[in-house]
């Protein structure tokens, strides 16, 4: 693996083509989906590869050491990459947002048999179970997704330290890991939520909406290198993405 001591001396000269862009299978990725079916790329001038990856922490190493150009990534792994957690320390930004909220915590339908209806109910469930520790999953440490949970089993006075599990795994895991009673529940992103609804092996007990109103969500991200030193292909980047904000703005509208 390339040495990353020093993000900011990464060999990208001049203007990439094409731009290589990560992304997860999520709802919030749609822009970039329709962007590429659309032929929306090519007619702003913008040569792109879009990579499907299996996680967030494949989109951060491959950020990190060059193998994509940006990402559609979870908000907080800008600050992350910013700070050096996990990784070493480096400059990123994100020029874009794709999405506010969209998260929603899911539980078994197990625990919705067992007398589950919101966070309270777990809570005199849990406090009842001595024989083992309900697990819960969600993406990332640098996710809402972590916060959100966090706060929700929090504020119904459950010790998330002592009382429960909470464990990382990617978004596309999430539905098959609680079908297969791996874990009792999880928060992530669309459409992980509704498809454990419409298999009958979840329900959802909060949305990220009601829990944190307008948080930001996906983003895109890049190396503040490469918006130095591919300055044109970046702008007609912007170009594109305020072009696809307004045009997925008026598809939600009905226009």
């Amino acid at each position: 693996m390339p040495n990353a001591a020093s993000c900011s001396k990464a060999t990208l000269s001049g203007v990439v083509q094409p731009v290589r862009i990560g992304f997860i299978p999520l709802a919030d990725c749609a822009p970039l989906l329709v962007a590429r079916s659309r032929e929306l790329f090519r007619k702003h001038g913008v040569r792109v590869e879009l990579s499907c990856e299996v996680g967030w922490a494949t989109i951060r190493e491959k950020l990190l050491y060059g193998q994509v150009d940006a990402a559609h990534a979870i908000a907080g792994l800008a600050l992350a990459m910013r700070l050096g957690l996990s990784t070493p320390p480096c400059r990123v930004v994100a020029p874009f947002v794709f999405n506010l909220h969209g998260n929603a915590i899911t539980l078994s339908r197990d625990l919705w048999n067992r007398g589950v209806r919101d966070a309270t109910s777990l809570k005199k469930l849990i406090r009842s179970s001595t024989s083992r520790k309900f697990t819960f999953g969600m993406v990332s440490r640098y996710a809402t997704h972590f916060f959100l949970l966090r706060q929700w089993l929090i504020a119904a006075g459950i010790d998330v330290e002592k009382e429960v599990r909470i464990v990382a795994l990617p978004p596309t895991h999430m539905a098959s890991s609680l079908e297969a009673g791996l874990i009792d529940g999880y928060c992530v992103g669309e459409p992980w939520n509704s498809f454990a609804v419409e298999r009958g092996t979840g329900w959802i007990a909060a949305t990220s909406e009601q829990l944190a109103p307008s948080h930001p969500e996906k983003v895109l991200l890049t190396k503040k290198l490469f918006c130095v030193q591919s300055t044109r292909t970046y702008f007609t980047s912007l170009t594109w993405w305020r072009f696809i904000s307004a045009s997925t703005s008026a598809m939600k509208a009905g226009h």
